[in-house]
């Protein structure tokens, strides 16, 4: 629901399919399939993050990630914001010169009544 939420806000013009909510669902439809099609042709192979639990213990779940990859851990990927080398061309560009935002968990529960048509259409979406 946030991705949804923020594809939406964030007007992505040259995303095609980003305008139209109908779209917005059906691309995530088409990706929750492949996730499913994978992880059934290839258990385990597939790391599942959490947003929600990343924000509210960003250093146990990023160790967990890293550990996952078979890539040492370090402080340093948690203080991304503090590199003056980054650059994005995304609307990330913002972002990536903070913390991570821990307060837009859980915000998108005041739209869940206007998307429940599709909760009815896509399993995944509930």
């Amino acid at each position: 629901m946030s991705s949804i939420l923020s594809i939406l806000k964030n007007n992505l013009g040259g995303v095609s399919w980003a305008h139209k909510l109908e779209n917005i669902f059906q691309f995530f439809d088409i990706y929750y399939k492949k996730i499913e099609t994978y992880n059934n042709l290839y258990p385990n192979s597939i790391y599942d993050l959490e947003l929600e639990k990343f924000v509210k213990n960003p250093e146990e779940e990023s160790k967990k990630l890293m550990q996952y990859c078979e890539i040492k851990w370090d402080k340093k990927c948690l203080e991304f914001y503090k590199r003056k080398d980054l650059i994005s061309r995304t609307a990330s560009n913002v972002q990536i010169r903070k913390p991570i935002y821990k307060k837009s968990s859980n915000n998108d529960d005041s739209y869940k009544y206007f998307f429940e048509e599709y909760g009815k259409k896509y399993s995944w979406f509930n």
